[in-house]
């Protein structure tokens, strides 16, 4: 799941609410707040919640200055091996955030245990680590 979110309505100083459903149950709520200052720079945010069992999300921001940017965000284990890429897609400037749900890219679920999710837009790259337990 990709969530867009419009440089437009990011950048209007907004609140919105950011519902995450796993099978159609609702499992969380995040409030995420927008303003003017996010879209300066590159951002890769914290995933939410971390540690996490069932869904996560990572949130992250291409800043006005970047125009259209190809963006790459995957996850690797510890050893450095890539499990799964979750976005591989050229994007405009904005607000954008993906779940993930403790799968690789074969669809089977990983080990519980730390992970690293990683952003390449551009020239930026930004690594962060995550955990998953079952």
């Amino acid at each position: 799941m990709l969530i867009t979110i419009p440089a437009e309505y990011a950048a209007s100083n907004a609140k919105t609410t950011l519902n995450i459903y796993s099978d159609s149950k609702l499992v969380s709520e995040q409030t995420i707040m927008f303003s003017n200052s996010i879209l300066q720079n590159f951002q890769l945010l914290q995933n939410f919640p971390n540690p996490f069992n069932g869904t996560t999300v990572i949130a992250y921001t291409i800043p006005q200055s970047a125009r259209t940017t190809k963006v790459i965000l995957s996850i690797f284990d510890v050893t450095g091996k890539l499990i799964k890429t979750l976005v591989n897609t050229i994007v405009q400037p904005g607000n954008y955030s993906v779940s993930w749900n403790g799968t690789n890219s074969e669809g089977f679920s990983v080990s519980s245990g730390i992970y690293y999710y990683r952003l390449t837009a551009g020239t930026f790259q930004e690594t962060r680590k995550i955990v998953y337990e079952k």
